[in-house]
């Protein structure tokens, strides 16, 4: 008779090895109960998440018809200056699956505040990262204005 493994302890194993990995990486030490948390959420609200060590940024990827799950994308390739900014790439990109699919009409920007916003009202799920929400929203302000320039830059093309 063949054993088949639960799907519960499937995923549980799943998010164990994920969140060491992330942890490894990012250097996350002392952050592991928060970042088990995290990415029970985010399973649970039916996205995939993993690492990517060929990406230089983090991403979400979307597909137009449902057909595959929504599925995070942690970009290691480029050292973060501070490791909890991981945590906020996390969030932000887990913010862009909580505001839905683009719909061709929103604008680069907004839709970028948007995904960070919903992230900054996640943060506040997790109490133990409420003590670094200025650091939250210094990355955010700075990364917005990365997409700003890059706005500017598409629109002159």
């Amino acid at each position: 008779m063949k054993y088949i493994t639960p799907i519960n302890k499937t995923r549980r194993n799943n998010i164990q090895r994920l969140k060491r990995e992330i942890i490894l990486k990012g250097k996350l030490n002392g952050f592991e109960e928060t970042l088990e948390k995290l990415l029970q959420t985010i399973f649970d609200a039916g996205c995939d998440i993993s690492c990517c060590d060929i990406c230089e940024n983090s991403s979400i990827e979307q597909s137009i018809d449902d057909f595959l799950k929504p599925h995070i994308r942690i970009g290691f390739k480029t050292a973060r200056e501070n490791s909890i900014h991981i945590i906020w790439d996390i969030l932000h990109e887990f913010g862009h699956h909580l505001s839905g699919k683009a719909d061709g009409e929103e604008k680069t920007l907004e839709r970028e505040r948007v995904a960070w916003d919903l992230g900054l009202k996640q943060l506040f799920c997790f109490p133990e990262l409420t003590g670094y929400v200025d650091n939250y929203k210094n990355y955010r302000d700075k990364c917005l204005k990365t997409y700003n320039l890059h706005d500017k830059t598409e629109s002159k093309t």
